[in-house]
């Protein structure tokens, strides 16, 4: 199976969806559509087909949306406590 503009156009609005409900972000879910079919692309040759495709592709932007979701957070937390200070 290869990835080609038609793949990408049947499933790239409901990956768009699914980041934009997870992420709750435009922009932040038009990166994470853009890396999952990157992501899904590098990854062809383990796909073995005992899945849908669509699933697959659907667990990859899971995947990658709740892994930017965890950088987010760690950013977050890096820069509160940097503004906070050392503790005491």
């Amino acid at each position: 199976m290869c990835i080609d503009a038609r793949e990408v156009q049947r499933y790239q609005h409901c990956v768009f969806t699914l980041s934009v409900q997870i992420l709750l972000d435009d922009d932040a879910a038009s990166e994470r559509t853009q890396e999952t079919f990157l992501a899904a692309w590098r990854g062809l040759p383990s796909f073995r087909g005992e899945v849908r495709f669509s699933t697959w592709l659907y667990r990859i932007a899971l995947t990658s949306c709740v892994s930017a979701t965890g950088k987010t957070h760690a950013g977050e937390r890096a820069a509160r406590e940097k503004a906070d200070g050392p503790e005491a």
